[in-house]
């Protein structure tokens, strides 16, 4: 998006071979997967920018930016992404709302949520790329944190492991 380097969510060409993806490159049906960063937060406003890319099945699969405000998963939806949409965000959060009351750790989360059908898994909805693809994160207010992905993660990990959205037919594999 920005640079050379971006945090993306998806399966390069040999995975998806390798997967048996219908359409190739891109992401799979029943699909939860998070990319997080913990902050330590001493109360007041926050500002969340970033530049992304989202090319989910319209109005089924999303992509998501969370505040975990407990570090237990209690996560506050701030946004959510669904079609072929991407831009520029700039995203107030206000103390009390996405933000907890008192001060306290919390974890912003990039997530891709997907269903059981329609993805480049099965071909019914081919992508360019993926998912999601997200740069230059910049938090400024309460909380101050910039990495454009360039020279490292910039401290953005993967979030554990969780069930997807896809229901009984999510684990069949041809």
């Amino acid at each position: 998006l920005g640079g050379t380097w971006s945090y993306w969510a998806g399966v390069f060409p040999a995975e998806a071979a390798a997967l048996c993806f219908a359409a190739g490159q891109g992401y799979g049906n029943a699909w939860n997967v998070c990319i997080q960063h913990s902050f330590a937060y001493a109360g007041g406003a926050v500002t969340v920018s970033f530049q992304y890319k989202n090319d989910t099945e319209d109005g089924f699969d999303y992509s998501y930016v969370y505040v975990d405000t407990s570090s237990n998963g209690d996560n506050v939806e701030v946004v959510s992404y669904t079609g072929t949409v991407a831009g520029s965000a700039s995203l107030p959060l206000t103390q009390g709302i996405e933000l907890p009351s008192v001060p306290k750790p919390v974890i912003i989360r990039f997530c891709v949520a997907s269903d059981g059908a329609w993805s480049d898994q099965d071909g019914l909805n081919p992508t360019a790329c993926g998912a999601f693809a997200v740069d230059n994160i910049s938090i400024s207010g309460a909380i101050v944190h910039s990495t454009d992905f360039e020279a490292s993660n910039g401290g953005w990990t993967l979030s554990p492991a969780a069930e997807g959205l896809g229901g009984e037919w999510s684990n069949l594999y041809h």
